[in-house]
């Protein structure tokens, strides 16, 4: 089953004519429980295709803002998209949040700050051997509230149910590309652990989640992106196909 988010907001009101004059009348603090943050959340920032300089930092926009589909479970948050973001960690203090993924030589980082419970903005900068580039633009990020989707009934949510079958059965498919790096298939045990699959519901496509498109930049095909709830848990598949059909990419996180 979906896990029940837990949040409260309290909202300030002044008590008397003299605390009016100090207090806005509308103040809002928002108070984010660690287990809030579990979920799937689109998370956008600014990426920039024209590389790094020590100088100047970041360089020619080629995408200039760019979203992702990302699970978060455990304070891991990893993502399915055209980006950097692949797996990576967050941690919350009060209502201020840090996201990092990557390495020490390749790191990008969100400081962000929840303005409701449900979404938040900050600051995106990646870091390079230790030094930070930060962004003039900001970063953001919505949890996506998947009851209201209804289930998957096109064609790629068939396709992954039975192909997550033929992975928990031990069963090699003929539908992958073995052969590509983007081809990341799950634990067979894995699989097994979460059980029968209960739901599938489509979410969106990598591409339709890019708020500009450049036709100078090299755009990754898209991936069709799906929540899977399972007896045991849940994930979030990508699928990714050739022209002629084949799967050449596919992850579940």
């Amino acid at each position: 089953m979906r896990k029940a988010v837990m949040v409260l907001i309290a909202f300030g009101a002044s008590s008397s004519a003299a605390a009016a004059d100090d207090v806005p009348p509308s103040l809002e603090t928002v108070l984010v429980q660690n287990n809030s943050l579990d979920g799937i959340w689109k998370i956008t920032a600014p990426t920039y295709s024209g590389g790094l300089s020590v100088l100047h930092g970041f360089r020619g926009p080629l995408r200039k803002m760019q979203s992702v589909l990302c699970r978060i479970a455990e304070r891991t948050v990893r993502c399915i998209g055209p980006s950097l973001m692949v797996e990576g960690s967050v941690s919350l203090k009060g209502t201020e949040a840090h996201f990092a993924w990557g390495s020490i030589m390749a790191r990008p980082v969100i400081e962000a700050k929840f303005t409701s419970a449900t979404a938040f903005s900050g600051v995106f900068s990646f870091k390079f051997s230790g030094i930070a580039y930060t962004a003039p633009d900001p970063a953001s990020g919505t949890k996506l509230n998947l009851s209201v989707m209804p289930p998957s009934s096109d064609k790629e949510g068939l396709v992954l149910a039975r192909l997550l079958g033929e992975i928990g059965n031990g069963q090699p498919s003929e539908m992958l590309d073995t052969q590509s790096r983007d081809v990341q298939v799950p634990p067979q045990e894995d699989l097994r652990a979460l059980g029968a699959v209960q739901s599938i519901v489509y979410v969106a496509e990598s591409g339709d989640l890019l708020a500009a498109k450049d036709p100078k930049a090299l755009m990754p095909r898209d991936y069709k992106v799906y929540d899977v709830e399972f007896a045991n848990g849940e994930r979030l598949c990508g699928l990714r196909y050739r022209p002629d059909g084949k799967i050449d990419g596919f992850k579940c996180i």
